[in-house]
């Protein structure tokens, strides 16, 4: 997995696979700058943690509930907000 990381960051042309996520963070932040992502609304974060077919994460290590989808579409939604 290590090599995978550092194959990432030579081809982003960074120096150690911190720098590449740093690198692709600022690239997110720049073009949700130009394009904002609306924060949803209480409805839709239901919606958007209903619809998540919990069948193809069965592999997963841990089996995530409704509430922790709704709690990482908060998180990484929230993440685009200034």
């Amino acid at each position: 997995m290590e090599q995978i990381f550092c194959d990432i960051s030579a081809v982003l042309g960074a120096q150690t696979p911190q720098k590449a996520a740093e690198k692709l963070k600022t690239s997110v932040r720049e073009m949700v700058s130009e394009y904002p992502v609306p924060m949803p609304d209480e409805k839709e974060l239901l919606e958007l943690s209903g619809s998540v077919n919990e069948g193809r994460l069965k592999n997963n290590p841990v089996i995530p509930g409704g509430a922790d989808f709704r709690e990482l579409y908060e998180k990484i939604l929230g993440s685009f907000q200034d």
